[in-house]
């Protein structure tokens, strides 16, 4: 919560802001693969082509069901474009277990900006009224648990293949720490 805004996530990529008197959804962003890919990942042949009609179309939607289509249409085409870059490498236990663990965390925020950290490996900066301030990916070998975000003296801590550090300002990273995982086995 911060002032009279609370911020929430939904699955499996979304950043909601409502309104903490009447429970109105004020705004709500997307933070999935297309919406962190580099620059010269869009640059690529079929990039635009065929992923913007589906983000558009995403935007538009509000039946979940046909959300969550438009969706799979953008992993496929993301898988299809980038195999190694866009499919999931799950691991064992998400595997096995699929559908029971989500991608959401909280999010954090400094009272002036709204941090997001999604599972898939996104990490998303908005001011209050809903504009992206950057978005990016880390990448990680597989997909497994995360946990939600910390943020400390300007640095962002997220846990995604390791611990990594970035600038809450820029979203660069200052330090990460592959050895350190979310979960001790």
């Amino acid at each position: 919560i911060v002032g009279d805004r609370i911020f929430t996530p939904a699955e499996p990529d979304e950043l909601l802001a409502l309104d903490k008197a009447t429970g109105k959804i004020l705004w709500r962003r997307f933070n999935g693969f297309y919406d962190a890919a580099a620059d010269a990942d869009r640059a690529q042949p079929g990039f635009r082509e065929k992923l913007d009609p589906l983000a558009a179309a995403l935007a538009q939607t509000a039946d979940p069901d046909m959300a969550l289509e438009r969706r799979r249409e953008m992993r496929d085409a993301l898988a299809a474009l980038d195999k190694k870059k866009y499919g999931l490498k799950w691991d064992g236990h998400l595997a096995s277990h699929f559908g029971i663990v989500g991608f959401t965390t909280t999010p954090v925020s400094d009272g002036r900006r709204v941090y997001a950290f999604f599972g898939q490996g996104v990490v998303a900066c908005y001011d209050l009224d809903g504009n992206r301030r950057w978005i990016r990916r880390l990448m990680a070998d597989e997909i497994a648990y995360s946990c939600s975000p910390a943020l400390i003296g300007g640095k962002l801590l997220c846990v995604f293949g390791g611990l990594h550090a970035l600038d809450a300002d820029t979203g660069k990273t200052l330090w990460s720490r592959p050895e350190t995982t979310s979960i001790a086995s």
